[in-house]
């Protein structure tokens, strides 16, 4: 193999996980909202990734069942703009098997049902396409929703919570297949975002295994 190769692929996968680090956060009830989806809030999860390029990427997962018709955003001072549904993470629609995920953004922003408990006021919002049933998030299925802004404000929002997402979610496993509304909590695990410090030491680091891996290479 090619040294000069072999350094740089080696280069690639050291610096990899510094510009694609995700942010998990879970699902929460609606406190003073409806309570028959209340046992099935840790089904759903959401990964925040900085995309690069000023953009973010959300991932909304369901781990359990039912099916995640719409999504909300709840955020101040025009923290993000020009969402968009992003393909590439998204469980493909399927219509030979009718499976799989289909969502457009919503031209005029819906209402969270519940958010008023919450004071949660919606500036833009995604939904499946119709049958919602079929083309929501369904068990081990994933959206992907990109924007732009910039990553580290995003999360600074997100933990102080001057920015929430929020989920409707229909066919929910229990007698009548009703609907609830969540909205989201902590991290999981609450671990801090790298600062420019700690983004530093990772990368001399991954310097110092480039270095060592060229040395070894060229004493053969």
């Amino acid at each position: 193999m090619n040294r000069r190769c072999f350094v740089l692929g080696l280069a690639l996968m050291l610096t990899a996980g510094l510009n694609a680090q995700a942010i998990s956060y879970d699902f929460q009830n609606i406190a003073g909202g409806d309570t028959v989806g209340d046992a099935y809030a840790s089904w759903f999860k959401m990964d925040v990734t900085d995309a690069g390029s000023g953009d973010v990427l959300f991932m909304i997962s369901n781990i359990g069942g039912g099916s995640i018709e719409q999504v909300f955003f709840d955020f101040e001072n025009a923290l993000l703009s020009d969402f968009a549904i992003d393909l590439a993470n998204t469980t493909p629609w399927d219509s030979s098997t009718q499976q799989g995920v289909a969502f457009s953004v919503d031209g005029t922003p819906g209402n969270l049902p519940q958010g008023e408990n919450i004071s949660f006021s919606t500036d833009e919002s995604v939904s499946a396409d119709p049958p919602p049933s079929k083309k929501g998030v369904g068990l081990g299925e994933t959206l992907g929703v990109s924007a732009q802004g910039t990553f580290a404000t995003l999360i600074a929002a997100l933990d102080g919570g001057s920015f929430r997402v929020g989920l409707h979610v229909i066919s929910l496993p229990t007698t009548g297949s009703p609907s609830d509304s969540y909205y989201n909590g902590r991290r999981t695990p609450e671990t801090p975002v790298p600062d420019g410090g700690s983004t530093m030491l990772l990368m001399s680091l991954a310097l110092f295994g480039i270095e060592f891996a060229r040395r070894k290479l060229a004493a053969k």
